[in-house]
C-alpha cells in the first residue's frame, strides 16, 4: 500500500511539473509575441510624429515659396503618417487595447493633415495666407497629437516592462518547480524501487518458510503480481522518460513508451544495449560519464541541460540520475529520470532574440535622431554664420531696421539649436538602458539646489528638503528629474522677492508620491494636462525662456521606471508637481 502511494505521488508531481512547464513555455511564447508587437507599435508611432512634421514643414514651405514639389512631399508625409498610424493602431490593440485612445489620436492626426491640405488649396486658388502665423486653434490641436502620442508611447513601455517582469517571474518559479518536482520524484521513485527490492528479499525467505503453506505463497504471489502490474502501469504512463540500466555494463534494462517516444527508437531494439549503439560516440560517452559519476559517488546528480539527438531531431532534457544500492551498498542499477525542455528553451532563446532585436532598434532611431539633428544643425550654422558676417562686415550701411531684423535672425537660430538639443536629450532618455541602485533622492536634490542658488546669488530662496529619502532606481535619469523640476521651480519664482521650494514625500494610500512644490508663477489648472507634451508652453518666451521639452523628458523618464507624473496649480499662488516611481509602502519604507 505504502509503495502505490509513494509511486502515485511521484506520478502526480511529475504530471504537475509537466503541466505548469507547457502552461509556462506557452506563456513565454505569447509575452515574447507581445513584446515584439509592442516594440513595433512605439516604432510606428515615432513614424507618426516624424511624418506628420514633416508634412507641416513642406507646407510652410509651399506657403514661403509656392514650389510645386513641396506640395508633393507634404502628400507623401501626408501618406506616410497615415500609414504608420494604421500600424500603430493595429499593434496596440493586439498589445493592449485602449481603442478610444487609439481613436482620439486617429481624429486629431485628421484633423491636422486636414488643416494642413486646406492651408495648400487656398495658397493654390491665391488666397494670402501667414505661414509665420500659426492660429491658437493649429498649436492647441499639434499639442494635443503629440501628447495623445507621447502618453500611448508611455503606457506602451510600461507595458513593455510590466510583461519583461512577468516573463522573468514566470521563468524563475517555473525553474524552481521544475527541480523541487523532479527532485521529489525521484526520491519517491528510488524510494519505491527500494521497498520492492526489501519486498522481493522478504518474499524470498518467506518461500523458504512458507514452502508448505501453498495456499499463502500463491496469495503472496498473487499481490506481488498485483504491485508489480500496478507499477508497470505508473512507469508506463509517466510523461517524463524513465529508464534503468544495469551498474556494470550500462545497458538498458527498462524504459517507458515517454522514452521510446522521445528517442524514437522502439523498446525491442533499445533493452539489452547501451548509449554507443544509438548515439554518436562523443554523445554516448557524455551520457556514461555521468551514469558512472552517480554510481561512484552515490549521490543523486542533477543535468540541468542535457543535448540529445532524438528522432525528433535535437532535443534538451533536464535529467536526474538516482543510484540504485544493493542490501550491501554496492550499486546495482542506475534510475534515470529525463524531462523534455526544449521547447521552454525555445522560447527563453526567442524572448532574448526579441530583447536584442529590440535594443538595435533602439539604437538605429538614436542613430536616426542624430542624423536628423545633424542635418538641422549644418543650414543652422550657416543661417547664424551669414548673418553675422552681414552685421559685421554691412553694419554700417544697414539701417537700424534692418540690423534688429537680423538679431531676430540670430536669437532664432541660437533658440533653434538649444531646441535641438533639447530633442536630443529627451530622444536619450526614452532609449538608454538603465541601470537601477539605490539612489539618496535628498542628497542629490540638495546638490541641484546648490548648483542653482550659486547660478543666482544674490536670489533669497528657501528650499527645504525632506532628509533621507532613498529609492531604487537609475540614477542618471533621476538626476534629469530633478534638475528639470527643481530648475523650474527656481525659474518660475524669479519674480518673487522671497520665494520658498520644497521637495518632500508623502504616502497616498500605499504609493510613495514624491512632489516639488512653489510658490511662484503658477498656472491656470485646466491646462495642466497638456504640460507634459514637446514644446507645450504656459507662459511667453520674453516672461520665462524655455524650450517647452523639460517636463516631456521627465514625463518619458518616469513612465520608464513604472511611475506617473502630473501637476496642480494657480495663477501667482505657486505649483506642485508629483510624480511616483512604481513603489509600494509594503515594498520600501520611507
Amino acid at each position: 500500500m505504502r509503495n502505490s502511494t509513494g509511486f502515485a505521488l511521484a506520478i502526480a508531481a511529475a504530471i504537475a511539473v509537466a503541466a505548469y512547464g507547457y502552461s509556462t513555455t506557452d506563456v513565454l511564447v505569447a509575452t515574447t509575441r507581445d513584446i515584439e508587437r509592442t516594440h513595433r507599435a512605439i516604432e510606428a508611432f515615432d513614424e507618426v510624429l516624424v511624418a506628420s512634421s514633416v508634412a507641416g514643414g513642406a507646407r510652410r514651405s509651399y506657403l514661403l515659396g509656392g514650389e510645386g514639389a513641396e506640395i508633393q512631399k507634404f502628400e507623401v508625409a501626408a501618406d506616410e503618417s497615415r500609414e504608420a498610424l494604421a500600424r500603430a493602431r493595429a499593434l496596440s490593440l493586439e498589445a493592449f487595447g485602449r481603442e478610444d485612445r487609439l481613436d482620439r489620436v486617429d481624429r486629431l492626426l485628421r484633423e491636422r493633415l486636414d488643416d494642413l491640405s486646406e492651408s495648400i488649396d487656398l495658397r493654390r486658388r491665391g488666397v494670402a495666407s501667414d505661414p509665420q502665423a500659426p492660429t491658437r486653434a493649429e498649436l492647441d490641436l499639434v499639442s494635443s497629437l503629440r501628447s495623445e502620442i507621447i502618453d500611448t508611447i508611455g503606457d506602451l513601455q510600461r507595458l513593455v516592462l510590466e510583461r519583461e517582469a512577468k516573463t522573468a517571474r514566470s521563468a524563475a518559479l517555473t525553474k524552481v518547480a521544475d527541480i523541487v518536482g523532479m527532485a521529489v520524484s525521484a526520491l519517491l521513485l528510488a524510494w519505491v524501487f527500494g521497498r520492492l527490492r526489501s519486498e522481493n528479499a522478504q518474499r524470498r525467505r518467506s518461500e523458504d518458510d512458507l514452502r508448505g503453506s501453498q495456499a499463502s505463497l500463491a496469495k503472496a504471489m498473487e499481490a506481488m503480481d498485483q504491485a508489480t502490474r500496478f507499477l508497470d502501469s505508473m512507469i508506463e504512463n509517466l510523461p517524463a522518460m524513465v529508464f534503468v540500466k544495469d551498474a556494470e555494463a550500462l545497458r538498458f534494462e527498462r524504459i517507458n513508451q515517454a522514452g521510446e517516444k522521445l528517442l524514437g527508437v522502439a523498446r525491442a531494439d533499445l533493452l539489452g544495449k547501451s548509449d554507443h549503439d544509438f548515439f554518436p560516440r562523443e554523445q554516448a560517452e557524455f551520457f556514461q560519464n555521468k551514469d558512472r559519476e552517480t554510481l561512484r559517488r552515490g549521490v543523486v546528480v542533477d543535468i540541468p541541460e542535457e543535448p540529445i539527438q532524438t528522432g525528433q531531431g535535437r532535443r534538451w532534457l533536464y535529467t536526474r540520475k538516482v543510484p540504485l544500492l544493493a542490501a550491501d551498498g554496492t550499486p546495482r542499477h542506475l534510475l534515470g529520470i529525463s524531462m523534455d525542455i526544449t521547447e521552454r528553451k525555445q522560447a527563453a532563446e526567442q524572448l532574448r532574440l526579441a530583447k536584442e532585436g529590440s535594443e538595435v532598434a533602439n539604437r538605429d532611431l538614436e542613430a536616426f535622431a542624430y542624423s536628423v539633428a545633424h542635418d538641422l544643425r549644418a543650414p543652422l550654422r550657416s543661417i547664424d554664420g551669414f548673418t553675422r558676417a552681414i552685421v559685421e562686415d554691412c553694419g554700417a550701411v544697414i539701417p537700424i531696421v534692418g540690423r534688429g531684423h537680423l538679431q531676430r535672425v540670430l536669437g532664432a537660430t541660437q533658440r533653434m539649436s538649444v531646441i535641438i538639443d533639447d530633442l536630443l536629450s529627451l530622444s536619450r532618455v526614452s532609449r538608454a538602458a538603465m541601470h537601477l541602485q539605490t539612489v539618496d533622492l535628498s542628497a542629490m536634490a540638495e546638490e541641484t539646489a546648490e548648483a542653482l542658488r550659486q547660478a543666482e546669488p544674490t536670489r533669497v530662496v528657501d528650499v527645504r528638503i525632506q532628509p533621507a529619502l532613498q529609492t531604487r532606481a537609475d540614477a542618471g535619469l533621476l538626476r534629469i528629474v530633478l534638475d528639470n523640476l527643481l530648475g523650474n521651480a527656481f525659474k518660475f519664482t524669479g519674480k518673487r522677492p522671497q520665494a520658498t521650494i520644497e521637495f518632500g514625500l508623502s504616502i497616498e494610500g500605499r504609493e510613495r508620491v514624491y512632489f516639488v512644490r512653489d510658490d511662484g508663477a503658477g498656472f491656470d489648472s485646466q491646462y495642466a494636462s497638456k504640460l507634459f507634451g514637446a514644446f507645450q508652453r504656459l507662459h511667453t518666451e520674453r516672461d520665462f525662456p524655455g524650450t517647452g521639452i523639460g517636463l516631456a523628458t521627465v514625463h518619458r523618464i518616469v513612465s520608464r521606471h513604472g511611475g506617473r507624473v502630473w501637476a496642480d496649480g494657480q495663477v501667482d499662488r505657486g505649483a506642485t508637481f508629483s510624480f511616483t516611481l512604481g513603489e509600494r509602502v509594503a515594498d520600501s519604507a520611507s
